[in-house]
């Protein structure tokens, strides 16, 4: 990635869009969600970008509005909240954006719970629409053989139910259908012209956010694995060292 022409290009940009994935990227993967909040530094840094009126900066994450807004909330951004299904004006009004149905969620909580028994140290994580089965610190050798049991056993369900499986980090995620972070960007995309574009994940979950760029916005895929992103950084502190970059520009 060539970071330096990443930095001259937001440089002489005068209308500028950030959208940003919050864990792995704003802040480092830990063993448990409630873990990552942001970091004094990393607050300071997103309210020295949020204060450069050229720049509109959109934390596009999986996470609960709730959680988004207790954390960064006192900053002029914008935000894609699970996913999408929520979205905040950097004046801090929060929308529901996609009305979605979520009864599936006691028999996707029902097919996780034996699982969460079996295997010491994962946990299900439930969210307005969406349920996740986290194993980041389960211990066994086997933990992953388990995890594609359970996404076995999710499989028929989820496509009966018109229902989409994120295979995560160390997280196995149901959400709603149509539901994701390219389709949640686009609000921001097409309701504007940009001269600077752009996007940062480290999961799955990135990727649909990466395939609506255009040819000329900047991508990167934070870690290792396959992408569409047109760059990467192998660690969450190299990113940050970019960010750190913008707003020394």
């Amino acid at each position: 990635m060539e970071t330096a022409k990443i930095v001259d290009a937001y440089k002489h940009a005068t209308k500028r869009l950030l959208l940003l994935d919050y864990d792995g990227v704003l802040a480092p993967i830990v063993p448990l969600p409630e873990q990552a909040m942001p970091s004094k530094e990393m607050f300071a840094l997103l309210e020295k970008l949020a204060a450069d009126t050229r720049n509109t900066c959109v934390v596009v994450s999986g996470r609960d509005h709730e959680t988004l807004d207790e954390w960064l909330g006192g900053l002029p951004l914008a935000f894609a909240a699970e996913h999408g299904l929520w979205r905040r004006d950097p004046q801090g009004t929060w929308g529901f954006v996609v009305e979605v149905e979520t009864g599936w969620k006691s028999t996707v909580r029902n097919i996780m719970q034996p699982y969460a028994a079996l295997l010491e140290g994962s946990f299900i994580e439930e969210k307005h629409a969406g349920v996740g089965f986290h194993y980041r610190t389960a211990t066994a050798k086997d933990a992953r053989q388990i995890v594609e049991r359970l996404i076995r056993d999710l499989e028929p369900f989820v496509s009966d139910a018109s229902l989409k499986l994120l295979d995560g980090k160390k997280v196995v995620e149901i959400i709603p259908d149509g539901v994701d972070k390219g389709t949640a960007a686009k609000f921001w995309l097409d309701g504007e012209e940009w001269d600077f574009v752009l996007a940062a994940g480290d999961d799955v979950t990135d990727e649909a956010l990466f395939k609506v760029l255009s040819s000329s916005d900047y991508s990167i895929k934070v870690g290792e694995g396959i992408t569409a992103a047109s760059g990467t950084v192998p660690s969450q502190p190299e990113f940050v060292r970019l960010l750190e970059a913008f707003a020394a520009a």
